[in-house]
């Protein structure tokens, strides 16, 4: 009788024993979903606060690239094609010098907190990295360059050679006159040539895929909740 009493009682704790174990374990399990789910709306937050700086830094991108292109194709059209209208607006056209922007804000707060492990997505992740890391430092080079050339190089020769009235337009029968010289030719060609350079440089199929892949992303991300 005394026995059953013992083992009755030692059943009776152990019994309280896997109750509590089970509470704690679910209380555990609770409490990683919720810290799962934060960390999961801090990434959803941080993803659309980058998709908003690559919409900024996508409509910088397009202008650059329309003017640019505009520029580099009128050159040509002067270089190859004999077009002498609107000299006046030379200046326009060659003067152009490539500025680079940082539109990185959100990709900076993470990488100098430590938290780009919060991307979960390793593509997106190593697409950002090479995005901002490899190509901010190219363009920043080439526009570093660039700028050095155009203040050096073009604007002082131009400054020596043509006169700028208050429009910033040139006498377009003096223009017309000096692209008899070679030296001024050949500043035209080698403007051209980092027109080039530069719209190279716009990684605008870049940023679409990268705005894309991350909307995607955070469309998966909303459906799993």
């Amino acid at each position: 009788m005394k026995n059953k009493k013992i083992v009755k009682k030692i059943l009776h704790y152990l019994g309280e024993i896997i109750v509590v174990t089970i509470g704690i374990f679910i209380a555990f399990q609770l409490n990683n979903y919720a810290e799962a789910q934060k960390m999961k709306n801090r990434e959803e937050s941080s993803l659309k606060r980058i998709v908003s700086d690559l919409e900024s830094e996508k409509n910088w991108l397009k202008t650059n690239q329309k003017h640019f292109t505009r520029s580099k194709q009128k050159l040509e059209r002067i270089l190859f094609e004999n077009d002498r209208q609107n000299l006046d607006s030379l200046y326009y056209f060659l003067a152009r010098e490539y500025v680079h922007f940082n539109y990185n804000v959100e990709y900076s707060t993470l990488k100098f907190s430590g938290n780009l492990f919060m991307i979960s997505n390793d593509s997106i992740r190593s697409s950002l990295v090479k995005y901002y890391e490899f190509n901010y430092t190219y363009s920043e080079e080439i526009a570093q360059r660039h700028k050095s050339f155009v203040e050096n190089y073009l604007l002082e020769y131009l400054s020596d050679s043509f006169s700028l009235n208050q429009a910033f337009l040139y006498d377009g029968v003096e223009v017309e006159g000096k692209l008899e010289d070679q030296e001024f030719i050949e500043k035209i060609e080698t403007q051209v040539m980092w027109y080039g350079t530069v719209l190279t440089t716009i990684k605008l199929d870049y940023v679409n895929h990268l705005i894309d892949a991350i909307n995607k992303e955070i469309g998966k991300n909303a459906n799993k909740k």
